[in-house]
């Protein structure tokens, strides 16, 4: 293993541990010696890699980026029918209590509060706001490619209103687990989206 890898290895290892530290005791008491107790890591380890709190949160939000984009890549499989893999592609948005990403869900609401008082976070979480949205009007052009959408739709508008669904589907996931199961959040999806279609 190059040094390279070596480094990025731990500094995945204590986004993990932040992860679960902040699921476990939230945001608020979440400390850097919680989080290297957690990775079973020295302080000073972690120290060394993140100097900062602050630091092991930027990366954090950008691990979290970086894992949803790579779960809607992985979701869509050659020669998968167009709504289906719309609607796969979506679902990686939203957790629910089969999955395991549920817990970057619930970290990643805890950031975007945070990021409201904290600039550094803030430009992340808005950068992050901004790609998904850009993603969400990819979709619908996929559909409207596809013949799939309905005429005369504002495809700007409609993005800003598919993204506002998915992030209140997410936040209902978070809030309401016990509720929301794959195929259920599956089919409100679909539904939403059979509405803009013809």
């Amino acid at each position: 293993m190059s040094k390279t890898e070596a480094r990025n290895k731990q500094m995945e290892l204590i986004a993990d541990a932040t992860f679960r530290v902040i699921q476990s005791v939230g945001l608020e008491q979440t400390t850097i010696r919680k989080i290297a107790k957690e990775a079973g890591l020295s302080l000073g380890t972690v120290q060394y890699y993140f100097p900062t709190q602050q630091d092991i949160y930027l990366y954090s939000m950008e691990q979290l980026s970086k894992r949803i984009l790579e779960r809607i890549v992985q979701s869509v499989q050659k020669g998968d029918p167009v709504f289906e893999g719309v609607v796969t592609m979506l679902k990686q948005f939203i957790s629910n209590q089969d999955q395991d990403p549920m817990i970057e869900n619930e970290v990643w609401l805890s950031f975007s509060l945070m990021a409201l008082r904290d600039q550094a976070l803030e430009h992340l979480s808005s950068s992050t706001h901004q790609s998904t949205r850009e993603f969400m009007e990819l979709i619908l052009n996929i559909l409207q490619q596809n013949n799939y959408l309905r005429d005369a739709l504002d495809l700007e508008m409609e993005a800003m209103n598919l993204h506002a669904f998915i992030d209140g589907l997410s936040l209902h996931a978070i809030l309401y687990p016990n509720s929301f199961d794959e195929k259920m959040i599956e089919n409100r999806i679909k539904d939403y989206l059979r509405n803009k279609c013809k």
